[in-house]
């Protein structure tokens, strides 16, 4: 059985933050892991499990074409995620987080609640958001260790942040 996976359009394409490149996203995933640029600024922790982060692909309910792959620190509480989730996508403010159908508390570290292949949703009244967490690892791409907007679709309607 194969691991759940967002329903993203395959022919989707989008550009990687790192070094430009135009990629479809079905092979995002694999650049961004590859990518030599991304290596360039890519920094190890200075001792285990101080630096670990979480790479996330979202994307808004029933849109495909749109997406965004993000590095989220496993250190914040997940209120961090939805202050930074709020300045890329205004109609999400006043959201509710839900992991399988059930509410999750703001305060919660967000690396006591991802794992790899999980589904996250954000709702609103006006927006739906899933997240998928795509992958953990030790390490971080901004010198700050703060959230990382590694790539994202050409077809984008939101307001591109990066921190």
């Amino acid at each position: 059985m194969s691991e759940p996976r967002l329903d993203i359009a395959t022919d989707s394409l989008g550009r990687c933050y790192f070094c430009g490149m135009v990629r479809p996203e079905s092979g995002m995933i694999r650049h961004l892991q590859a990518c030599s640029s991304r290596r360039e600024v890519f920094r190890l922790p200075s001792s285990p499990a101080t630096a670990a982060s979480f790479h996330l692909l979202i994307t808004p309910c029933g849109s495909p074409r749109i997406w965004q792959h993000i590095e989220v620190p496993a250190h914040l509480k997940m209120a961090h995620l939805a202050e930074w989730l709020g300045h890329s996508w205004p109609m999400l403010s006043g959201t509710t987080l839900f992991i399988n159908h059930q509410e999750v508390n703001l305060h919660d570290p967000i690396s006591n609640l991802f794992v790899p292949g999980l589904i996250v949703q954000y709702e609103t009244p006006r927006l739906c958001l899933h997240m998928q967490v795509v992958s953990w690892y030790d390490g971080y791409s901004q010198s700050d260790h703060t959230f990382v907007l590694m790539a994202q679709s050409l077809e984008t309607p939101f307001h591109q942040s990066s921190n």
